[in-house]
């Protein structure tokens, strides 16, 4: 086995101790939301258990005339009048608010609204105090886990490369520089402090605001629970990026140690469309090197990896390209059976599939389009078998079972409401016996696509529903589509690529972004 082939072995090996890592984060960023949740649940329940009551209370109202009391005088009223109930209570009577004159009833009033009052202030100051618990243990476990993820690669490096003492030690020394750098126009640990700090105010402002309307309690706990849910997935995204982004420099700075000049990508097993294409075009020189554009992380929860090529394999990229264009040609014969059975298989149900997505996209405020274009044509599905195949050096059978749009649906909704509509479209869909499998926001990558893609499920059929705005759902049907189409062809050169990529990221720079987009997972 030459080194080339040794070094990859390994490097894909590397992936699944990666993904096992990628999954204790999430456990534990899972458990941290869910301690600090069930302690903000508490106090609300406290609160209600305290203080519960039908009214609204008027803030404004309160503070005005709780600042305007003698809280001591009323104190000493109020347990005047308890001692008076207890009495009564005694003499076998049932104590209702007759058994008062008006004047203490009011008194009474005024010293509850005093107390429900402050209450709120104190739900208030003890909901901001866990927030900033959560936001701190988010930051330190993150932390830990960058540190963690730059020692193993440091020493995933040292055997595979075989680095000296001395140059293991030169790549340690700059583990803090490495871990603390900006990615994209900011560091990690900004990212966190600036999000929860959004995620703190969001909390305090629902909490008051469905007290003041007289929400119960658990409506106002399951809206926090929605808010720590999406908080979850953005902490997960921002240490998984990061951490990727640690170990792509340690691989960096441990290649340069060791003299390669080229390094090349190795795709990840789940690897996008995008990742699969810039590995297609290396090996890549190493003063070429960009982070983000073409060398991983690519994109949020990119894994895929680099490993140093020894000598650039240029022989050619014409030769390459003709032979690629030969393996198409032969694949597309055998890729359309498998495209016919698919069809078939998806035909099968696609009558009560469609009547259902139909009721529930209008129940959510959205629009169904694309109607007529639901099930994929039988050409266009034995291209995408037959491109998967060779991108992904698996079999047409393979590449058969893999997908996931042969039925396929379009939600369109407004983009000042498209969070609230996406997400009253995703409980709908589970309470209708749907199955989430995956769900893919492009509008936070850097690529020139942009909407929501998610793989549903139902019966043990797979099928695709995209969320756009009317304008992202155009441009994605228009010009884009017939780029990006020619852009995917495994037989297209790579000059040719290039282009197709530069007039797709001009064409996406115009969209407008929808309301809270950074919230859809």
């Amino acid at each position: 086995m030459n080194k080339s082939k040794y070094w990859r072995d390994r490097v894909k090996k590397e992936m699944d101790a990666k993904e096992a890592d990628d999954i204790s984060l999430e456990q534990s960023m899972k458990q941290l939301h869910n301690y600090h949740f069930r302690n903000i649940e508490k106090e609300i329940e406290s609160f209600y258990q305290r203080y519960a009551d039908k009214e609204k209370i008027d803030i404004a109202e309160a503070r005005k005339r709780v600042s305007e009391l003698d809280i001591s005088a009323y104190q000493k009223k109020a347990k005047e009048l308890v001692v008076k109930a207890e009495k009564l209570r005694k003499e076998g009577k049932t104590v209702t608010r007759d058994d008062f004159t008006h004047q203490e009833n009011a008194d009474m009033a005024i010293y509850n609204l005093a107390m429900k009052t402050n209450a709120l202030e104190l739900l208030r100051l003890n909901i901001d105090l866990e927030m900033q618990e959560l936001a701190n243990g988010e930051h330190k476990l993150t932390k830990t886990f960058l540190d963690e993820g730059y020692r193993k690669e440091v020493e995933f490096q040292a055997g595979l490369l075989g680095l000296s003492v001395a140059s293991q030690a030169s790549v340690k020394g700059l583990a803090d520089a490495v871990i603390n750098a900006n990615f994209k126009g900011a560091k990690w640990s900004d990212s966190i402090w600036d999000r929860q700090d959004k995620l703190r105010s969001i909390i305090s402002q629902s909490v008051q605001s469905a007290i003041l309307k007289g929400k119960n309690g658990l409506t106002i706990a399951r809206d926090i629970r929605r808010e720590f849910d999406v908080s979850v997935s953005y902490a997960k995204r921002i240490a998984i990026t990061e951490h990727a982004r640690v170990q792509m420099e340690v691989s960096r700075l441990s290649m340069a140690e060791n003299g390669f000049a080229m390094f090349d990508i190795i795709p990840e097993p789940k690897a996008c469309d995008v990742c699969k294409d810039i590995a297609k075009q290396g090996p890549y020189h190493m003063d070429k090197w960009r982070t983000g554009e073409n060398t991983p992380p690519i994109h949020p929860y990119c894994r895929c990896a680099v490993v140093g090529v020894e000598e650039e394999n240029s022989s050619n990229h014409e030769s390459l390209d003709k032979l690629i264009k030969t393996e198409y040609n032969q694949s597309m014969k055998e890729s359309s059976t498998y495209a016919r059975n698919v069809l078939s298989a998806v035909s099968l149900i696609e009558p009560r599939i469609t009547s259902q997505i139909k009721h529930i996209v209008k129940q959510s405020n959205g629009n169904l389009q694309g109607l007529d274009f639901r099930l994929k044509s039988l050409d266009s599905l034995a291209r995408k078998i037959s491109t998967d195949s060779l991108l992904d050096d698996i079999s047409p059978e393979e590449a058969a079972n893999n997908i996931n749009d042969a039925l396929r649906y379009t939600a369109v909704f407004k983009p000042d409401n498209f969070f609230d509509d996406y997400h009253s479209m995703k409980n709908a869909l589970v309470r209708d016996g749907f199955k989430i499998e995956k769900v893919k926001n492009t509008w936070l990558d850097d690529g020139p696509y942009n909407g929501v893609n998610t793989v549903v499920s139902k019966d043990n059929v797979k099928f695709e529903i995209q969320y756009h705005t009317q304008e992202s759902f155009d441009l994605k049907n228009g010009k884009l589509h017939e780029l990006y189409e020619e852009r995917r062809l495994p037989n297209i050169t790579r000059k040719r690529k290039a282009e197709l990529d530069k007039m797709m990221f001009e064409l996406s720079k115009s969209l407008t972004k929808p309301n809270q987009i950074e919230r859809v997972n």
